[in-house]
């Protein structure tokens, strides 16, 4: 379920993106999910940029200054902020779509993200680091369908391979 229209209150005069040759376009991608569909969907956007666009996003506030770091983002606004010219947007949902993705074609690129060095001098290297959200902001109509019961992980949490 994507976040209503009326959430970040904007009307976007430009057209949608169809999905065809970005380059040398200015694409807003709005972040309509939650911050942690946001995150899984910056491994397309990306492609976008690669394919010659300039990409802008359209993010949550608590991940702004998270999307900042990642180098090939031209600018990154919240959704009250100013929105510079661009020629259309999409939303990031969308983009996998566009990118014609099958789980066996995904592109494996390890890590897609740029975090700070300091986060990453505190990273154990002879296991996997895994990264879960398990609860959500109560005030969500979908709350209870998208948070995991407690103990959900608790056999997950055993393997020693990971931390």
């Amino acid at each position: 379920m994507k976040i209503n229209s009326e959430f970040y209150k904007r009307k976007f005069d430009k057209p949608i993106w169809d999905g065809k040759n970005p380059e040398g376009k200015t694409i807003l991608l709005i972040a309509e999910q939650s911050v942690g569909e946001t995150i899984q969907y910056l491994r397309f956007a990306e492609q976008i940029a690669i394919d010659g666009a300039k990409v802008i996003i359209m993010a949550q506030d608590p991940i702004i200054n998270f999307l900042k770091k990642q180098t090939w983002i031209s600018e990154v606004l919240p959704y009250d902020g100013v929105i510079p010219e661009y020629d259309n947007y999409c939303y990031m949902i969308s983009l996998a779509y566009f990118n014609d993705w099958k789980p066996d074609i995904i592109p494996q690129k390890f890590p897609y993200l740029k975090v700070d060095n300091e986060a990453s001098d505190k990273i154990k290297t002879d296991k996997f680091n895994i990264g879960l959200v398990t609860t959500a902001p109560e005030k969500l109509s979908n709350y209870k369908q998208i948070v995991l019961p407690e103990k959900a992980l608790d056999n997950f949490l055993m393997i020693t391979s990971i931390t």
